[in-house]
């Protein structure tokens, strides 16, 4: 392989406007596409090796936005995959400036208290007396806010459940907003 073609998609969720952003694999033309606007396409030259080992290459890609993004690798600009001579892999991306540390607290009565603490990446500050919000996601609809919540001056906010935390899915199709200023 002497050439690796990367193609990045926007797969960001919004709660004005949510959508199924998918990974398809057609079978009659083996092509791998995503339901996604595209961000970049790019293609990067290898060094050839003859020796019949394994190597690898770490690559930088350009610098994104805040968001969810799909990428597709491929051996081939087509990006096609017929499970020999030409391979696409898939990998998700998501890009934030805020950290989220999340800990459960189990109270008498089967109430749970969802902490979360909220830094920033860069500067390690808390997202102090900022405005989060806790959607539900489902399936082909516009998310469901759940709560409103606001962090205290150290970034921590408490969200008070009666869904136990064993059932593993549970935060899985939930996402949060944090509102507030460009830091």
């Amino acid at each position: 392989m002497d050439t690796l073609y990367i193609r990045i998609y926007n797969t960001s969720p919004t709660p004005k406007g949510i959508k199924d952003f998918t990974v398809k694999y057609d079978s009659a033309s083996y092509q791998t596409t995503v339901n996604a606007p595209v961000v970049y396409e790019e293609q990067v030259a290898l060094k050839a090796f003859n020796d019949y080992t394994t190597h690898n290459t770490i690559y930088k890609i350009n610098p994104l936005k805040a968001g969810t993004y799909t990428i597709l690798i491929g051996n081939n600009k087509s990006f096609q995959d017929n499970g020999q001579d030409r391979d696409v892999a898939v990998s998700q991306l998501i890009i934030s400036d805020a950290f989220l540390s999340g800990s459960i607290n189990i109270k008498p009565q089967n109430e749970f208290v969802y902490t979360g603490l909220l830094l920033n990446r860069k500067t390690g500050a808390p997202y102090a007396n900022e405005m989060v919000e806790l959607y539900q996601l489902r399936n082909k609809a516009l998310p469901k806010l759940i709560t409103q919540l606001k962090t205290n001056a150290a970034g921590e906010f408490n969200y008070k459940s009666t869904y136990s935390p064993k059932n593993a899915a549970y935060l899985h199709n939930h996402m949060l907003l944090l509102h507030g200023k460009k830091r």
